[in-house]
This record gives structure tokens, sequence and C-alpha cells, in this order.
């Protein structure tokens, strides 16, 4: 995972997201606001595991695990959709 803050120019790499044991695939994001952002990771065993950053992706936490659902949409910064 890379991060910019000059529009593209320039990337940080920021890959500090536990995906467990294994490799992940990043799958979907979404951006809520420059703070807020949520990201799924696809794992071998084809679960979906949502992360959660709240400073702009400098750390990230999981918020659940799932089978059957693989994107997330926010309305605001409280109202969320599983798709």
């Amino acid at each position: 995972l890379f991060k910019s803050t000059d529009l593209g120019e320039n990337w940080n790499y920021i890959n500090n997201i536990d995906v467990g044991s294994g490799n992940a695939l990043f799958y979907t994001m979404n951006y809520v606001n420059e703070n807020l952002i949520f990201i799924f990771s696809k794992t071998p065993s084809n679960k979906y595991i949502l992360h959660k950053t709240t400073d702009g992706g400098n750390n990230w936490i999981q918020t659940g695990e799932f089978s059957n659902y693989k994107i997330i949409k926010f309305k605001n910064p409280n109202t969320g959709y599983l798709i």
C-alpha cells in the first residue's frame, strides 16, 4: 500500500496492515475522509478482512472478517454499507 500527499507526484510505502499469516491481496478501499479509510484484504482461504485507519493510514486495525461481503461504502463517517 502506498500513499501520496502531493497529488500523486511522489508515493510513500505505508503497508503496515496486519493481514495475518500468508499472503493477502488488497481488494477494495473506501475513503471516507483524509483520516478515515477502510480496506478489504482477501486471504488465501478466501476470507475478506476489513481494516480501518483513523489517522490517514499510519495505523490500521482489523474490524471484521467476512466470507460473503467484499465492498464497503460509507455515506458519512457514521453510516456505512457492506455489499
